[in-house]
Protein backbone atom coordinates (compact mmCIF):
# COMPACT_ATOMS: atom_id res chain seq x y z
CA UNK A 1 0.00 0.00 0.00
CA UNK A 2 2.92 2.32 0.73
CA UNK A 3 4.18 1.86 -2.82
CA UNK A 4 0.76 2.71 -4.21
CA UNK A 5 0.59 5.89 -2.12
CA UNK A 6 4.10 6.92 -3.25
CA UNK A 7 3.26 6.34 -6.91
CA UNK A 8 0.01 8.26 -6.56
CA UNK A 9 1.86 11.21 -5.04
CA UNK A 10 4.45 11.14 -7.82
CA UNK A 11 1.64 11.03 -10.39
CA UNK A 12 0.04 14.08 -8.78
CA UNK A 13 3.36 15.93 -8.77
CA UNK A 14 4.13 15.05 -12.37
CA UNK A 15 0.64 16.08 -13.51
CA UNK A 16 1.45 19.56 -12.22
CA UNK A 17 4.86 19.46 -13.89
CA UNK A 18 3.23 18.52 -17.21
CA UNK A 19 0.85 21.48 -16.93
CA UNK A 20 3.75 23.80 -16.12
CA UNK A 21 5.77 22.46 -19.06
CA UNK A 22 2.80 22.95 -21.41
CA UNK A 23 2.45 26.56 -20.27
CA UNK A 24 6.19 27.16 -20.80
CA UNK A 25 5.98 25.58 -24.24
CA UNK A 26 3.05 27.78 -25.29
CA UNK A 27 4.82 30.90 -24.01
CA UNK A 28 7.98 29.99 -25.93
CA UNK A 29 5.92 29.35 -29.06
CA UNK A 30 4.22 32.75 -28.77
CA UNK A 31 7.58 34.50 -28.37
CA UNK A 32 8.94 32.61 -31.38
CA UNK A 33 5.97 33.56 -33.55
CA UNK A 34 6.28 37.21 -32.54
CA UNK A 35 10.01 37.23 -33.36
CA UNK A 36 9.30 35.60 -36.73
CA UNK A 37 6.66 38.18 -37.56
CA UNK A 38 8.88 41.10 -36.53
CA UNK A 39 11.78 39.89 -38.67
CA UNK A 40 9.48 39.23 -41.62
CA UNK A 41 8.07 42.76 -41.40
CA UNK A 42 11.50 44.32 -40.89
CA UNK A 43 13.05 42.61 -43.90
CA UNK A 44 10.09 42.68 -46.25
CA UNK A 45 10.99 44.77 -49.26
CA UNK A 46 7.49 44.78 -50.59
CA UNK A 47 8.68 44.38 -54.15
CA UNK A 48 6.88 42.26 -56.69
CA UNK A 49 9.91 40.13 -57.36
CA UNK A 50 10.44 39.21 -53.74
CA UNK A 51 8.81 35.93 -52.98
CA UNK A 52 7.22 35.02 -49.69
CA UNK A 53 9.28 31.84 -49.54
CA UNK A 54 12.51 33.81 -49.77
CA UNK A 55 11.37 36.26 -47.10
CA UNK A 56 10.44 33.40 -44.76
CA UNK A 57 13.76 31.69 -45.36
CA UNK A 58 15.60 34.88 -44.48
CA UNK A 59 13.41 35.22 -41.40
CA UNK A 60 14.23 31.70 -40.23
CA UNK A 61 17.99 32.26 -40.36
CA UNK A 62 17.84 35.53 -38.44
CA UNK A 63 19.88 35.17 -35.20
CA UNK A 64 16.98 36.38 -33.01
CA UNK A 65 14.56 33.90 -34.58
CA UNK A 66 17.09 31.07 -34.26
CA UNK A 67 17.52 31.91 -30.57
CA UNK A 68 13.75 31.88 -30.03
CA UNK A 69 13.43 28.64 -32.01
CA UNK A 70 16.00 27.01 -29.73
CA UNK A 71 14.09 28.17 -26.65
CA UNK A 72 10.86 26.79 -28.09
CA UNK A 73 12.49 23.47 -28.99
CA UNK A 74 13.87 23.19 -25.44
CA UNK A 75 10.46 23.88 -23.91
CA UNK A 76 8.84 21.35 -26.25
CA UNK A 77 11.41 18.67 -25.37
CA UNK A 78 10.95 19.33 -21.66
CA UNK A 79 7.20 18.93 -21.96
CA UNK A 80 7.58 15.66 -23.86
CA UNK A 81 9.98 14.24 -21.24
CA UNK A 82 7.79 15.22 -18.30
CA UNK A 83 4.77 13.76 -20.12
CA UNK A 84 6.62 10.44 -20.47
CA UNK A 85 7.46 10.41 -16.75
CA UNK A 86 3.85 11.20 -15.87
CA UNK A 87 2.48 8.46 -18.12
CA UNK A 88 4.94 5.89 -16.78
CA UNK A 89 4.15 6.71 -13.17
CA UNK A 90 0.43 6.61 -13.87
CA UNK A 91 0.78 3.14 -15.46
CA UNK A 92 2.90 1.91 -12.54
CA UNK A 93 0.27 3.11 -10.07
CA UNK A 94 -2.41 1.27 -12.05
CA UNK A 95 -0.36 -1.96 -11.94
CA UNK A 96 0.12 -1.67 -8.19
CA UNK A 97 -3.58 -0.91 -7.74
CA UNK A 98 -4.56 -4.05 -9.69
CA UNK A 99 -2.14 -6.14 -7.64
CA UNK A 100 -3.56 -4.77 -4.38
CA UNK A 101 -7.07 -5.54 -5.57
CA UNK A 102 -6.05 -9.06 -6.57
CA UNK A 103 -4.35 -9.77 -3.25
CA UNK A 104 -7.16 -8.34 -1.14
CA UNK A 105 -9.72 -10.23 -3.21
CA UNK A 106 -7.82 -13.50 -2.79
CA UNK A 107 -7.65 -13.04 0.99
CA UNK A 108 -11.40 -12.34 1.17
CA UNK A 109 -12.16 -15.47 -0.87
CA UNK A 110 -9.97 -17.53 1.45
CA UNK A 111 -11.66 -16.08 4.55
CA UNK A 112 -15.12 -16.87 3.14
CA UNK A 113 -14.15 -20.48 2.34
CA UNK A 114 -12.67 -21.01 5.80
CA UNK A 115 -15.70 -19.51 7.55
CA UNK A 116 -18.03 -21.95 5.79
CA UNK A 117 -16.31 -24.91 7.44
CA UNK A 118 -15.97 -23.47 10.89
CA UNK A 119 -18.77 -23.64 13.41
Amino acid sequence: MGLFVALTRWTDHLAGAVAEAEIDERAAEAILQKAQALVLLRDWGGGRDERVTMAKAQRDIDPEVEKRQDLFDTAHAKRKMVQVLYSSTERDAAVVSRELTRRVGRREDHDRRVSRWQP
